[in-house]
Order: C-alpha cells, then sequence, then structure tokens
C-alpha cells in the first residue's frame, strides 16, 4: 500500500525521469544544423491538463477515460484500499485514508470535469 502511494507521488510529480532518459538518448547525441537552427519545442502543457493526468494516473486510467471507466476504476481501488479493511494495523490503515482521500478527489473531478 505504501508502495501504490509513492506510485501515485511519482505520477503527480510528473514525467521528469521520461524527460532525463530522452536526454541520455545516444542517438541524439548526433546533431545537425537543424537541431541548432530549430531546437525541439515541446507540446504546449497547462496547469489543468498536468493535474487530470495526475488524478487519471491516481485512478489507474489512461487519459480521456470514459465516465463510467472512471466510476469503475473508482470503485475497484476503494473495495481494496479502504481504511475499514486495514483496521488492525494503524500505521496501514491511515495510509489507506490518505489514498482512499485521494482517489475520492480523483474520482470527483474527474466525474465533474467530464460531465461538461
Amino acid at each position: 500500500m505504501i508502495k501504490r502511494l509513492f506510485d501515485i507521488a511519482k505520477a503527480n510529480w510528473g514525467d521528469w525521469r521520461e524527460r532525463q532518459d530522452a536526454s541520455a538518448d545516444p542517438s541524439r547525441q548526433n546533431f545537425t544544423e537543424q537541431d541548432y537552427f530549430q531546437p525541439e519545442s515541446p507540446p504546449p502543457r497547462n496547469a489543468q491538463s498536468d493535474r487530470l493526468a495526475g488524478f487519471y494516473a491516481n485512478l489507474e486510467l489512461q487519459p480521456g477515460a470514459t465516465k463510467d471507466e472512471v466510476k469503475k476504476a473508482w470503485r475497484r481501488l476503494m473495495k481494496q484500499y479502504h481504511p475499514d479493511l486495514h483496521s488492525q494495523d494503524p500505521q496501514k490503515k491511515q495510509v489507506a485514508e490518505e489514498l482512499t482521500q485521494r482517489l475520492t478527489e480523483a474520482y470527483h473531478t474527474l466525474n465533474k470535469e467530464l460531465s461538461k
């Protein structure tokens, strides 16, 4: 369960690791004149799309999932991580409470966004 929280945090922090791996790609080491005069520009990103991508990652979905898929994923994860299922271990219960709060926030936000 703690690993799940780390996975969610990593998804919310962005894809910085992928960018580092891409910059270390050996095929990028042979530069041409075009690389100097027309550098690659990343696609435009805004805070709203990054935030929604984090919510999709929290629910273990790909961006662009339907409203029904969001609901099914939320229910599945809530059944798996509900705090009442981990009531014997206080540390696991606290982690489960935090995780269910994040899942619920992601569900409500995506549900509202997909209803527009």
